[in-house]
């Protein structure tokens, strides 16, 4: 799963749609996630409603089925993305990167954000194998 700044709300309330059905999701690469209620239409003027995305030490629940989490983020302009945190032990959650060089319009465009996601899939798709080491 794949999103970007306010798609956050789309990817988190997917995952719950998931949950519901009984699937879970192995991998969630977001960049620059910033907070957005997911009650809250994008296309009306009431999006002035959505302030917390313009407060820089917001937080977004990872909902419980999403094995792994990776992000980036930006802090160079507003909004700028928020920290993910896990809502489950079992989770991994990490931010690979807070960048200064891009503003908000710019980080999905950003090297930093395409090398992450075609990391991630390689893995994703390739997993490491494991060695196993004979007693000699």
């Amino acid at each position: 799963m794949l999103s970007y700044s306010h798609g956050q709300a789309a990817a988190t309330a997917f995952a719950r749609y998931a949950y519901e059905i009984g699937l879970a999701v192995d991998l969630w690469i977001a960049c620059d996630p910033v907070y957005r209620p997911t009650w809250l239409p994008r296309w009306t003027v009431s999006q002035a409603l959505a302030f917390r995305a313009l407060r820089k030490k917001g937080k977004i629940k990872v909902p419980g089925n999403i094995k792994r989490t990776v992000y980036i983020r930006q802090e160079k302009d507003k909004p700028r993305g928020h920290t993910l945190v896990p809502t489950h032990p079992d989770q991994y959650v990490e931010c690979k990167a807070i960048l200064h060089s891009f503003g908000h319009t710019e980080i999905d465009e950003s090297e930093a954000y395409w090398g992450l996601v075609n990391s991630e899939l390689e893995v994703w798709t390739n997993p490491p194998k494991a060695i196993v080491v004979e007693d000699i």
